[in-house]
């Protein structure tokens, strides 16, 4: 998957998008949220994580071993990072290009 998420970014960046979007493909992400990732991508953020965890989130079909596994990877994600965000497992996030670009050349992000 992280093969795809690249070769989709490299496409994105090629065809001159400046918001980057990615979501999972089984359509587990509700596309009526779009605009508003990238309505909060373009007052101010680098990245917008949309999450299962906020009020209105949620998810569908899950069994309680995947809700385990979500939950206890956002876990180890926080503690691992430091980072406060809640839910660092899911694939629902809008991008601005400079971001990604400066992921495409580390050399360059410092």
């Amino acid at each position: 998957m992280g093969t795809a998420y690249i070769a989709g970014f490299k496409q994105a960046l090629a065809d001159g998008a400046q918001f980057i979007f990615e979501m999972d493909a089984d359509f587990s992400h509700d596309p009526r949220y779009l605009p508003q990732l990238l309505a909060a991508a373009e007052t101010e953020y680098d990245l917008v994580l949309g999450s299962r965890y906020v009020k209105g989130g949620g998810t569908t079909d899950w069994g309680l071993l995947r809700k385990l596994i979500s939950r206890g990877g956002s876990f180890y994600a926080r503690m691992i990072l430091g980072v406060s965000t809640r839910d660092c497992t899911g694939g629902f996030r809008c991008y601005r290009r400079h971001l990604l670009e400066q992921l495409e050349n580390p050399t360059q992000a410092y």
